[in-house]
Protein backbone atom coordinates (compact mmCIF):
# COMPACT_ATOMS: atom_id res chain seq x y z
CA UNK A 1 0.00 0.00 0.00
CA UNK A 2 2.64 2.40 0.70
CA UNK A 3 4.12 1.74 -2.74
CA UNK A 4 0.40 2.60 -4.16
CA UNK A 5 0.48 5.55 -2.28
CA UNK A 6 4.35 6.56 -3.34
CA UNK A 7 2.75 5.86 -7.40
CA UNK A 8 0.15 8.34 -6.43
CA UNK A 9 2.06 11.61 -5.20
CA UNK A 10 4.73 10.98 -7.74
CA UNK A 11 2.14 11.12 -9.98
CA UNK A 12 0.81 14.28 -8.28
CA UNK A 13 3.92 15.70 -8.65
CA UNK A 14 4.50 15.23 -12.90
CA UNK A 15 0.77 16.67 -12.80
CA UNK A 16 1.79 20.01 -11.39
CA UNK A 17 5.48 20.16 -13.07
CA UNK A 18 4.23 19.59 -16.32
CA UNK A 19 1.34 22.54 -15.75
CA UNK A 20 4.32 24.44 -14.86
CA UNK A 21 6.24 24.31 -18.16
CA UNK A 22 2.83 24.67 -20.10
CA UNK A 23 -0.14 26.44 -20.79
CA UNK A 24 -3.08 25.27 -17.55
CA UNK A 25 -6.58 24.82 -18.26
CA UNK A 26 -9.40 23.75 -15.94
CA UNK A 27 -11.82 22.78 -16.90
CA UNK A 28 -15.51 22.37 -15.13
CA UNK A 29 -17.52 20.15 -16.32
CA UNK A 30 -18.36 19.49 -20.27
CA UNK A 31 -21.91 21.09 -20.09
CA UNK A 32 -20.43 24.98 -18.73
CA UNK A 33 -17.84 25.20 -20.96
CA UNK A 34 -19.09 25.19 -24.46
CA UNK A 35 -15.49 24.65 -26.43
CA UNK A 36 -14.75 21.67 -28.76
CA UNK A 37 -11.73 21.21 -27.07
CA UNK A 38 -13.35 20.46 -23.16
CA UNK A 39 -15.74 18.28 -24.88
CA UNK A 40 -12.96 16.29 -26.71
CA UNK A 41 -10.95 16.32 -23.05
CA UNK A 42 -14.22 15.59 -21.37
CA UNK A 43 -14.83 12.09 -23.88
CA UNK A 44 -11.61 11.29 -23.41
CA UNK A 45 -11.52 10.95 -19.87
CA UNK A 46 -14.33 9.62 -19.38
CA UNK A 47 -13.29 6.45 -22.17
CA UNK A 48 -10.45 5.41 -19.39
CA UNK A 49 -12.88 5.14 -16.36
CA UNK A 50 -14.12 1.73 -15.25
CA UNK A 51 -17.65 0.72 -16.57
CA UNK A 52 -20.41 1.21 -13.30
CA UNK A 53 -23.95 1.41 -13.61
CA UNK A 54 -25.09 5.22 -12.81
CA UNK A 55 -22.87 6.57 -11.06
CA UNK A 56 -19.45 6.50 -13.05
CA UNK A 57 -15.91 8.50 -11.93
CA UNK A 58 -16.99 11.32 -13.90
CA UNK A 59 -14.06 13.96 -14.45
CA UNK A 60 -15.14 17.83 -13.00
CA UNK A 61 -11.86 19.35 -13.50
CA UNK A 62 -8.96 18.39 -15.33
CA UNK A 63 -4.92 19.85 -15.84
CA UNK A 64 -4.35 19.82 -19.66
CA UNK A 65 -0.08 20.07 -19.61
CA UNK A 66 3.16 19.57 -22.16
CA UNK A 67 1.56 21.35 -25.20
CA UNK A 68 -1.63 19.33 -24.85
CA UNK A 69 -0.22 15.76 -24.70
CA UNK A 70 -0.78 15.36 -21.23
CA UNK A 71 -4.02 15.28 -19.38
CA UNK A 72 -4.49 14.99 -15.43
CA UNK A 73 -7.78 14.38 -13.73
CA UNK A 74 -8.42 13.81 -9.77
CA UNK A 75 -11.51 12.97 -7.69
CA UNK A 76 -13.21 11.24 -4.85
CA UNK A 77 -16.71 9.88 -3.69
CA UNK A 78 -17.91 9.81 -0.05
CA UNK A 79 -20.46 6.96 0.30
CA UNK A 80 -22.17 7.08 3.55
CA UNK A 81 -24.51 3.89 4.18
CA UNK A 82 -27.22 3.45 7.17
CA UNK A 83 -29.02 0.01 7.39
CA UNK A 84 -31.23 -1.83 9.45
CA UNK A 85 -31.88 -5.45 9.13
CA UNK A 86 -33.86 -7.89 10.59
CA UNK A 87 -34.20 -11.75 10.51
CA UNK A 88 -31.09 -13.13 10.12
CA UNK A 89 -28.63 -10.22 10.22
CA UNK A 90 -25.63 -10.19 8.11
CA UNK A 91 -22.71 -7.96 10.44
CA UNK A 92 -21.46 -6.44 7.01
CA UNK A 93 -22.94 -2.72 6.24
CA UNK A 94 -21.55 -2.23 2.99
CA UNK A 95 -23.22 -5.48 1.33
CA UNK A 96 -25.02 -8.75 2.23
CA UNK A 97 -24.60 -11.80 0.27
CA UNK A 98 -26.46 -15.18 0.62
CA UNK A 99 -23.09 -16.75 1.39
CA UNK A 100 -22.88 -14.84 4.21
CA UNK A 101 -26.67 -15.99 5.90
CA UNK A 102 -26.47 -18.20 9.11
CA UNK A 103 -29.13 -18.74 11.74
CA UNK A 104 -28.97 -15.70 14.45
CA UNK A 105 -28.49 -16.61 17.99
CA UNK A 106 -31.63 -16.00 20.49
CA UNK A 107 -31.67 -12.14 21.34
CA UNK A 108 -29.90 -10.69 17.60
CA UNK A 109 -33.00 -11.00 15.34
CA UNK A 110 -32.22 -6.78 14.73
CA UNK A 111 -29.19 -5.18 13.53
CA UNK A 112 -28.22 -1.32 12.93
CA UNK A 113 -25.29 -0.82 11.26
CA UNK A 114 -23.72 2.64 9.84
CA UNK A 115 -20.35 2.85 7.21
CA UNK A 116 -18.43 5.09 4.95
CA UNK A 117 -17.04 1.96 3.27
CA UNK A 118 -16.75 1.74 -0.48
CA UNK A 119 -15.53 5.43 -0.52
CA UNK A 120 -12.19 5.92 -2.60
CA UNK A 121 -10.45 8.27 -4.78
CA UNK A 122 -9.38 7.91 -8.02
CA UNK A 123 -6.67 9.41 -10.22
CA UNK A 124 -7.12 9.41 -14.39
CA UNK A 125 -4.10 10.53 -16.51
CA UNK A 126 -3.55 10.42 -20.30
CA UNK A 127 -0.39 11.02 -22.04
CA UNK A 128 -0.71 11.58 -26.15
CA UNK A 129 -4.14 11.94 -26.46
CA UNK A 130 -5.97 11.67 -29.83
CA UNK A 131 -2.90 10.10 -31.23
CA UNK A 132 -2.18 6.41 -32.14
CA UNK A 133 -0.01 5.94 -28.99
CA UNK A 134 -2.55 7.26 -26.79
CA UNK A 135 -2.12 5.77 -23.15
CA UNK A 136 -4.01 5.76 -20.07
CA UNK A 137 -3.39 5.24 -16.65
CA UNK A 138 -6.79 5.05 -13.76
CA UNK A 139 -5.83 4.32 -10.59
CA UNK A 140 -8.74 4.16 -7.22
CA UNK A 141 -7.93 3.77 -4.03
CA UNK A 142 -11.13 2.85 -1.86
CA UNK A 143 -11.79 2.55 1.76
CA UNK A 144 -12.87 -0.96 2.70
CA UNK A 145 -14.53 -1.16 6.00
CA UNK A 146 -14.39 -3.77 8.51
CA UNK A 147 -17.08 -5.19 10.94
CA UNK A 148 -16.05 -3.24 13.72
CA UNK A 149 -15.83 -0.03 11.39
CA UNK A 150 -12.10 -0.04 11.49
CA UNK A 151 -10.91 0.98 8.03
CA UNK A 152 -7.99 0.41 5.13
CA UNK A 153 -7.09 1.14 2.61
CA UNK A 154 -7.27 -0.73 -0.56
CA UNK A 155 -7.05 -1.42 -4.19
CA UNK A 156 -10.09 -0.13 -6.23
CA UNK A 157 -9.10 -0.80 -9.85
CA UNK A 158 -5.29 -0.35 -10.93
CA UNK A 159 -4.71 -0.53 -14.94
CA UNK A 160 -3.21 1.05 -17.97
CA UNK A 161 -5.02 1.40 -21.27
CA UNK A 162 -2.91 0.86 -24.73
CA UNK A 163 -4.37 1.65 -27.78
CA UNK A 164 -6.59 -2.12 -27.70
CA UNK A 165 -4.66 -3.44 -24.89
CA UNK A 166 -5.58 -3.21 -21.00
CA UNK A 167 -3.67 -5.06 -17.90
CA UNK A 168 -3.76 -4.44 -14.29
CA UNK A 169 -6.14 -4.84 -11.62
CA UNK A 170 -9.87 -4.80 -13.22
CA UNK A 171 -13.11 -5.94 -13.31
CA UNK A 172 -13.13 -9.09 -14.82
CA UNK A 173 -13.88 -9.50 -18.48
CA UNK A 174 -16.19 -12.43 -17.58
CA UNK A 175 -18.62 -9.38 -16.21
CA UNK A 176 -20.36 -7.45 -18.19
CA UNK A 177 -21.35 -3.85 -16.00
CA UNK A 178 -23.12 -2.52 -18.51
CA UNK A 179 -25.71 -4.98 -17.84
CA UNK A 180 -26.12 -4.26 -14.11
CA UNK A 181 -28.68 -1.98 -12.13
CA UNK A 182 -27.88 0.34 -9.71
CA UNK A 183 -27.67 -1.24 -6.42
CA UNK A 184 -27.18 0.68 -2.50
CA UNK A 185 -26.28 -3.25 -1.87
CA UNK A 186 -22.44 -3.92 -2.57
CA UNK A 187 -22.98 -7.24 -3.05
CA UNK A 188 -25.51 -6.77 -5.56
CA UNK A 189 -28.15 -9.84 -7.12
CA UNK A 190 -26.89 -13.16 -5.58
CA UNK A 191 -26.12 -14.28 -9.60
CA UNK A 192 -23.88 -11.05 -10.23
CA UNK A 193 -20.77 -11.06 -11.21
CA UNK A 194 -18.63 -7.83 -10.50
CA UNK A 195 -15.54 -9.28 -9.66
CA UNK A 196 -11.81 -7.73 -10.04
CA UNK A 197 -9.08 -9.79 -11.36
CA UNK A 198 -5.38 -9.06 -12.23
CA UNK A 199 -4.98 -9.08 -16.25
CA UNK A 200 -4.41 -8.36 -19.29
CA UNK A 201 -6.71 -8.40 -22.29
CA UNK A 202 -7.21 -7.14 -25.83
CA UNK A 203 -11.10 -5.30 -26.69
CA UNK A 204 -11.75 -4.04 -30.31
CA UNK A 205 -14.14 -2.77 -32.39
CA UNK A 206 -14.92 -4.16 -35.59
CA UNK A 207 -17.83 -2.32 -36.97
CA UNK A 208 -19.17 0.61 -34.57
CA UNK A 209 -21.68 -1.48 -33.19
CA UNK A 210 -19.44 -4.96 -33.28
CA UNK A 211 -17.14 -5.61 -30.00
CA UNK A 212 -14.76 -8.22 -29.39
CA UNK A 213 -12.88 -9.29 -26.01
CA UNK A 214 -9.81 -11.90 -25.01
CA UNK A 215 -8.53 -11.91 -22.01
CA UNK A 216 -5.66 -13.70 -19.60
CA UNK A 217 -6.77 -13.00 -16.23
CA UNK A 218 -5.12 -14.60 -12.60
CA UNK A 219 -7.42 -17.70 -11.43
CA UNK A 220 -9.86 -16.92 -7.91
CA UNK A 221 -10.28 -20.46 -6.96
CA UNK A 222 -12.29 -22.12 -4.12
CA UNK A 223 -13.29 -25.55 -3.38
CA UNK A 224 -13.98 -27.52 -0.83
CA UNK A 225 -11.33 -30.05 0.23
CA UNK A 226 -11.80 -34.10 1.46
CA UNK A 227 -10.05 -34.57 4.71
CA UNK A 228 -8.31 -37.72 5.39
CA UNK A 229 -8.32 -39.15 9.17
CA UNK A 230 -4.60 -38.83 9.88
CA UNK A 231 -4.68 -34.66 9.23
CA UNK A 232 -4.76 -32.45 12.54
CA UNK A 233 -6.86 -29.56 12.88
CA UNK A 234 -4.00 -27.59 11.91
CA UNK A 235 -2.96 -28.92 8.79
CA UNK A 236 -6.99 -28.91 7.93
CA UNK A 237 -7.16 -25.70 8.72
CA UNK A 238 -4.14 -24.85 5.90
CA UNK A 239 -6.29 -26.86 3.19
CA UNK A 240 -8.60 -24.60 2.02
CA UNK A 241 -7.51 -23.87 -1.66
CA UNK A 242 -3.74 -24.41 -0.58
CA UNK A 243 -2.77 -25.61 -4.28
CA UNK A 244 -0.70 -23.21 -6.51
CA UNK A 245 -2.78 -22.79 -9.32
CA UNK A 246 -0.52 -23.05 -12.99
CA UNK A 247 -3.45 -21.89 -15.67
CA UNK A 248 -5.12 -18.30 -16.50
CA UNK A 249 -8.42 -17.92 -16.96
CA UNK A 250 -9.07 -17.33 -20.31
CA UNK A 251 -12.08 -14.98 -21.02
CA UNK A 252 -13.95 -14.06 -24.38
CA UNK A 253 -16.88 -12.51 -25.74
CA UNK A 254 -18.59 -10.57 -28.65
CA UNK A 255 -20.72 -7.83 -28.09
CA UNK A 256 -23.18 -6.11 -30.23
CA UNK A 257 -23.93 -2.20 -29.35
CA UNK A 258 -26.68 -0.35 -30.50
CA UNK A 259 -27.74 3.17 -29.59
CA UNK A 260 -30.44 1.90 -27.35
CA UNK A 261 -28.66 -0.67 -25.87
CA UNK A 262 -27.06 -4.06 -26.15
CA UNK A 263 -26.53 -7.50 -26.52
CA UNK A 264 -23.55 -9.50 -25.25
CA UNK A 265 -22.54 -13.41 -25.05
CA UNK A 266 -19.70 -14.38 -23.20
CA UNK A 267 -17.85 -17.40 -21.82
CA UNK A 268 -15.16 -18.47 -19.74
CA UNK A 269 -12.41 -21.59 -19.94
CA UNK A 270 -10.05 -22.23 -16.79
CA UNK A 271 -8.13 -25.29 -15.52
CA UNK A 272 -7.44 -25.94 -11.62
CA UNK A 273 -5.50 -27.60 -10.34
CA UNK A 274 -5.49 -29.57 -6.32
CA UNK A 275 -3.85 -32.12 -4.25
CA UNK A 276 -5.27 -35.42 -3.93
CA UNK A 277 -4.09 -36.80 -0.54
CA UNK A 278 -4.90 -40.47 -1.85
CA UNK A 279 -3.23 -40.46 -4.79
CA UNK A 280 -0.57 -38.48 -3.31
CA UNK A 281 -0.53 -36.15 -6.53
CA UNK A 282 -1.51 -32.64 -7.79
CA UNK A 283 -5.11 -32.92 -10.05
CA UNK A 284 -6.58 -30.63 -12.45
CA UNK A 285 -9.70 -30.31 -13.22
CA UNK A 286 -11.14 -28.55 -16.52
CA UNK A 287 -14.05 -25.66 -15.83
CA UNK A 288 -16.69 -23.23 -18.04
CA UNK A 289 -18.92 -20.80 -18.50
CA UNK A 290 -21.65 -19.45 -20.59
CA UNK A 291 -23.36 -16.10 -20.04
CA UNK A 292 -25.85 -14.18 -21.90
CA UNK A 293 -26.12 -10.54 -21.00
CA UNK A 294 -27.89 -7.43 -21.89
CA UNK A 295 -29.54 -4.36 -21.53
CA UNK A 296 -32.61 -2.28 -23.37
CA UNK A 297 -33.78 1.44 -23.31
CA UNK A 298 -37.93 1.85 -23.75
CA UNK A 299 -38.20 5.17 -23.38
CA UNK A 300 -38.03 6.03 -19.77
CA UNK A 301 -37.44 1.95 -18.47
CA UNK A 302 -34.22 0.55 -19.21
CA UNK A 303 -34.25 -3.19 -19.01
CA UNK A 304 -31.53 -5.58 -17.93
CA UNK A 305 -30.90 -9.26 -18.11
CA UNK A 306 -28.24 -11.95 -17.08
CA UNK A 307 -28.42 -15.91 -17.68
CA UNK A 308 -25.12 -18.03 -16.93
CA UNK A 309 -24.19 -21.25 -16.47
CA UNK A 310 -21.48 -24.03 -16.20
CA UNK A 311 -18.93 -26.15 -14.40
CA UNK A 312 -16.68 -24.77 -11.70
CA UNK A 313 -17.58 -21.48 -11.68
CA UNK A 314 -19.29 -20.94 -8.44
CA UNK A 315 -17.07 -18.18 -7.39
CA UNK A 316 -18.15 -16.35 -10.42
CA UNK A 317 -21.21 -15.37 -8.45
CA UNK A 318 -21.34 -13.05 -5.94
CA UNK A 319 -23.64 -15.40 -3.91
CA UNK A 320 -21.53 -18.42 -4.39
CA UNK A 321 -18.08 -16.35 -2.46
CA UNK A 322 -16.77 -17.63 0.73
CA UNK A 323 -18.45 -21.15 -0.04
CA UNK A 324 -15.77 -22.85 -1.51
CA UNK A 325 -18.04 -24.54 -4.66
CA UNK A 326 -15.43 -24.50 -7.79
CA UNK A 327 -15.03 -28.28 -6.96
CA UNK A 328 -16.01 -30.62 -4.01
CA UNK A 329 -15.18 -33.85 -2.77
CA UNK A 330 -16.37 -36.87 -4.97
CA UNK A 331 -19.01 -39.69 -3.88
CA UNK A 332 -16.28 -42.25 -2.70
CA UNK A 333 -15.81 -42.75 0.84
CA UNK A 334 -12.36 -43.68 0.48
CA UNK A 335 -11.06 -41.34 -1.89
CA UNK A 336 -9.43 -37.42 -1.79
CA UNK A 337 -10.49 -36.54 -5.52
CA UNK A 338 -12.53 -33.32 -5.86
CA UNK A 339 -14.95 -33.15 -8.99
CA UNK A 340 -16.48 -30.03 -10.74
CA UNK A 341 -20.00 -28.77 -9.60
CA UNK A 342 -22.37 -27.29 -11.90
CA UNK A 343 -23.99 -24.03 -11.66
CA UNK A 344 -26.32 -21.46 -12.87
CA UNK A 345 -27.93 -18.35 -12.28
CA UNK A 346 -30.25 -15.36 -13.27
CA UNK A 347 -31.00 -11.28 -12.87
CA UNK A 348 -33.54 -9.33 -13.82
CA UNK A 349 -34.22 -5.77 -13.48
CA UNK A 350 -36.01 -2.24 -14.60
CA UNK A 351 -35.08 1.00 -14.14
CA UNK A 352 -37.82 3.74 -14.69
CA UNK A 353 -36.61 7.37 -14.78
CA UNK A 354 -39.13 9.53 -13.63
CA UNK A 355 -37.38 12.87 -13.73
CA UNK A 356 -33.53 13.11 -15.34
CA UNK A 357 -32.54 13.46 -11.66
CA UNK A 358 -34.87 10.72 -9.57
CA UNK A 359 -35.46 7.20 -10.74
CA UNK A 360 -35.67 3.98 -9.44
CA UNK A 361 -34.85 0.24 -9.94
CA UNK A 362 -36.23 -3.44 -9.13
CA UNK A 363 -33.85 -6.43 -9.21
CA UNK A 364 -34.13 -10.22 -8.89
CA UNK A 365 -31.51 -12.47 -8.84
CA UNK A 366 -31.19 -16.05 -8.65
CA UNK A 367 -28.89 -18.67 -8.11
CA UNK A 368 -28.47 -22.83 -8.09
CA UNK A 369 -25.95 -24.80 -7.33
CA UNK A 370 -25.61 -28.53 -7.95
CA UNK A 371 -23.18 -30.81 -6.07
CA UNK A 372 -23.00 -34.79 -6.01
CA UNK A 373 -23.56 -36.15 -2.33
CA UNK A 374 -20.56 -36.65 -0.71
CA UNK A 375 -19.82 -38.84 2.45
CA UNK A 376 -16.75 -38.42 3.79
CA UNK A 377 -15.38 -35.66 5.96
CA UNK A 378 -14.43 -32.05 4.22
CA UNK A 379 -13.76 -28.83 5.83
CA UNK A 380 -17.28 -28.16 4.76
CA UNK A 381 -19.81 -31.06 5.56
CA UNK A 382 -22.25 -31.67 2.37
CA UNK A 383 -25.62 -30.88 4.38
CA UNK A 384 -24.06 -27.32 5.20
CA UNK A 385 -23.66 -26.61 1.06
CA UNK A 386 -25.29 -23.69 -0.65
CA UNK A 387 -28.20 -25.51 -2.79
CA UNK A 388 -29.88 -22.26 -3.94
CA UNK A 389 -30.62 -18.76 -3.41
CA UNK A 390 -32.53 -15.65 -4.13
CA UNK A 391 -32.34 -12.01 -3.52
CA UNK A 392 -34.71 -9.28 -4.51
CA UNK A 393 -34.24 -5.46 -4.31
CA UNK A 394 -35.94 -1.91 -4.49
CA UNK A 395 -34.49 1.07 -3.96
CA UNK A 396 -35.54 5.20 -5.18
CA UNK A 397 -32.16 7.36 -5.91
CA UNK A 398 -32.36 11.23 -6.14
CA UNK A 399 -29.55 12.86 -7.76
CA UNK A 400 -29.87 16.12 -5.88
CA UNK A 401 -26.95 17.91 -8.12
CA UNK A 402 -24.03 16.42 -10.10
CA UNK A 403 -22.66 15.99 -7.05
CA UNK A 404 -24.74 14.98 -4.00
CA UNK A 405 -27.16 12.20 -4.28
CA UNK A 406 -29.02 10.22 -1.39
CA UNK A 407 -31.42 7.44 -2.07
CA UNK A 408 -33.24 3.95 0.26
CA UNK A 409 -33.33 0.81 -0.84
CA UNK A 410 -34.71 -2.65 0.36
CA UNK A 411 -33.45 -6.08 0.42
CA UNK A 412 -34.63 -9.41 1.01
CA UNK A 413 -31.66 -12.54 1.11
CA UNK A 414 -32.86 -16.05 0.81
CA UNK A 415 -30.28 -19.41 0.64
CA UNK A 416 -30.96 -22.78 1.28
CA UNK A 417 -28.91 -25.38 2.16
CA UNK A 418 -28.41 -28.98 0.57
CA UNK A 419 -30.01 -30.19 4.25
CA UNK A 420 -33.06 -28.14 3.27
CA UNK A 421 -32.15 -25.58 5.94
CA UNK A 422 -33.73 -22.20 4.82
CA UNK A 423 -31.86 -18.77 6.09
CA UNK A 424 -33.65 -15.71 5.34
CA UNK A 425 -32.83 -11.59 5.89
CA UNK A 426 -34.35 -8.12 5.72
CA UNK A 427 -32.34 -5.17 4.99
CA UNK A 428 -33.21 -1.27 4.41
CA UNK A 429 -30.19 0.96 3.50
CA UNK A 430 -30.20 4.95 3.56
CA UNK A 431 -27.34 6.23 1.48
CA UNK A 432 -25.87 9.84 1.00
CA UNK A 433 -22.79 10.36 -1.98
CA UNK A 434 -20.78 12.93 -2.43
CA UNK A 435 -19.04 12.76 -6.18
CA UNK A 436 -16.30 15.07 -6.85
Amino acid sequence: MRKILSLVLLLSVAAAAYSQNATVHTFIGKDQVNIADSINLYKTLLSNTPIEPEFMYEPHFAIVGNKGKFFFSTGARLRFTASFDWGNPVTKATGMGIGDLSPTLNGNEHLFQMSAGTSSLYFNIIGFPHTENQIGLFISLALDASDDNSYRIKAGQVYMRYRDFQCGYATSLYSDREADAFSIDGEGPCASGSQKRVQINWQHYFIPQLKVGLGVELPKVAYTQAIENWMTPEHIASLQNSTYQRVPDIPLYVGYYGKNGHIRLTSVFRNIFYYDYTESKTENVFGYGLKLTGHAKIGPVTLYGMVQGGRSIASFMSGNSRVGLDLAPSEGRESTALIPTHSWGCIGAAQINFTPNVFMTATYGHLRNYTKKYLRMATTEFDAQLRKGFTVSGNLIWRISNLFSTGIEYDYANRTSEDDTVVGNNRVYAMFMMNF
